[in-house]
């Protein structure tokens, strides 16, 4: 085979190397995406269960500068009323604290496989520049 059919094979080659880098990029670009998405709604939802932790404060002050205010039967169904919503709040919340605990879970793992792919690009990438490069070298020969 001469020089310049191996370096028309080599150029071949590295051009299938930059074809597949492309794919890579295309699916890293997805999971970047998701990344994205999903830092958005952890955020959010760290927002909203502070604000859930906020109500559940004020209203155990309310509990507490209220208690003198009423007595007996009421005092009893005003507690039963506060405790069930409370109680409510807090299972909701608990929910969605594992809720949040899987979705960093599943950042933690987007962010990975990004990387790996980070990673996997680069190294494709400089594959295709040396056969690229070689192939120039033994066309020009």
């Amino acid at each position: 085979m001469s020089k310049k059919a191996q370096g028309l094979q080599l150029i071949a080659e590295a051009n299938a190397l930059v074809a597949a880098t492309d794919t890579l990029n295309m699916q890293k670009a997805a999971i970047d995406q998701k990344i994205s998405r999903l830092e958005t709604a952890i955020s959010n939802l760290d927002s909203f269960l502070n604000d859930i932790q906020d109500w559940k404060n004020n209203v155990n002050k309310l509990v507490t500068n209220n208690n003198n205010d009423f007595k007996g039967d009421r005092r009893d169904k005003f507690d039963d009323y506060i405790n069930d919503a409370t109680d409510a709040v807090t299972s909701w919340s608990n929910k969605h604290d594992d809720n949040k605990t899987q979705m960093q879970h599943k950042l933690n793992e987007l962010k990975d496989k990004s990387s790996s792919l980070s990673s996997s690009i680069s190294e494709l990438s400089a594959q295709a520049a040396s056969l690229l490069r070689m192939g120039s070298q033994l066309i020009n020969e």
